[in-house]
């Protein structure tokens, strides 16, 4: 599996069997995540690896409860070393750190897809309560937990952001203009990036009546852009209006 492959199939997964994981697969998970990279390399992380059932569940229980995540065999917390990170930045060392976690966990999500395991990313802890669980010492932070295990079935893609509604060009506000040239560039064979698709049904609902259009426009919204659905709306807006001029 390729790495693009690995980045289009990872799901978080909430659900998981009694298979246990082998130990060569956590492995190279954790492998994978010392890759990342850090902070001047300092690479000031390490990994406890949980595998007993009371302490998954007691770990669990310090993730606000969520239960869920003692049906997954393997728990791995990610911690930063926070003097190793005030000895090369000072206290801005471990806002680096707790930046380049984020690389390593998903170094470690890539690996699990890549291998056929499931995994979730858990960051709602009690950071005290985990980090007694796991006798971790005063300079240690936890920053992340990632689940580990076999699943049964995948969850089901969520949707996700067009790129009209998160990049700017050479400045903030400055959205792309012409929305073709992105769609060349940017159409994914496997339809993650499927913009085609999207400014053919917009064609056709322009085409339509303009009841038929604002239907269309509902439904693109939808949750997923509760945030921007009237930006949204009036970027399709602006395009209906390019079509018909073609």
């Amino acid at each position: 599996m390729d790495v693009k492959e690995a980045i289009l199939l990872r799901r978080s997964s909430r659900s998981f069997n009694s298979r246990h994981v082998e130990w060569d697969k956590v492995g190279m998970i954790l492998n994978a995540a010392r890759f990342a990279p850090s902070p001047g390399n300092i690479q000031n992380w390490n990994f406890v690896v949980v595998r007993d059932d009371k302490k998954r569940e007691s770990i669990a229980e310090a993730c606000a409860e969520q239960f869920w995540m003692t049906q997954a065999r393997v728990h791995i917390v990610v911690c930063i070393d926070e003097e190793l990170a005030e000895d090369h930045y000072d206290e801005k060392g471990i806002a680096y750190s707790m930046q380049a976690v984020g690389g390593v966990v998903e170094n470690m999500l890539l690996e699990a897809t890549a291998l056929g395991l499931s995994s979730c990313w858990v960051g709602d802890f009690d950071r005290q309560k985990l980090s007694d669980i796991l006798g971790v010492p005063p300079h240690i932070s936890p920053q992340a937990v990632v689940v580990i295990g076999y699943s049964d079935s995948a969850p089901d893609a969520v949707d996700k952001y067009k790129l009209y509604d998160l990049v700017f060009l050479e400045g903030w506000g400055k959205r792309i203009e012409d929305v073709g040239m992105v769609i060349k560039e940017w159409t994914s064979s496997k339809g993650a990036l499927n913009f085609e698709r999207d400014v053919k049904e917009v064609k056709r609902a322009v085409a339509s009546h303009k009841e038929e259009l604002s239907e269309a426009v509902k439904v693109k919204t939808g949750d997923i852009y509760h945030r921007a659905g009237s930006r949204l709306k009036r970027g399709i807006k602006e395009l209906g209006k390019k079509l018909k001029k073609k």
